[in-house]
């Protein structure tokens, strides 16, 4: 029997690798969940992808801050908004995931998001 390849519902750093650049589009409020697996709260988003289905993003602290400058404190005015994932590698070669926000200056690196705290 011929096993597929599983999707995840998460944004991965092989999936934005692939994909380089990753646009996406904020198509939910955001939520805080307790994730088992950390055994942590964290805050999650879903993000649409140009093709495929919503993701679930989550957010660390870093982007958390970025993402309430760039779109305001409530996230329900970050839904519609455009954002762009690259893959990138930190200064000890360790996998990261940059973002940058659309109006925001695409020139300009966003804050790296070390992948541990990226994906679930």
């Amino acid at each position: 029997m011929k096993i597929p390849r599983a999707e995840s519902r998460f944004i991965t750093y092989d999936e934005v690798y692939e994909k380089d650049p990753y646009d996406l589009t904020i198509v939910s409020e955001a939520k805080f969940e307790f994730d088992q697996e950390l055994n942590k709260e964290v805050l999650r988003v879903k993000v649409q992808p140009d093709k495929g289905e919503p993701k679930d993003w989550t957010i660390n602290a870093t982007c958390q801050n970025k993402l309430r400058d760039a779109f305001g404190e409530d996230s329900k005015g970050w839904i519609g908004k455009h954002i762009i994932l690259t893959p990138g590698k930190t200064q000890r070669g360790a996998r990261m995931i940059d973002i940058f926000i659309e109006g925001k200056g695409k020139e300009k690196k966003g804050e790296a998001l070390p992948i541990e705290k990226e994906v679930s």
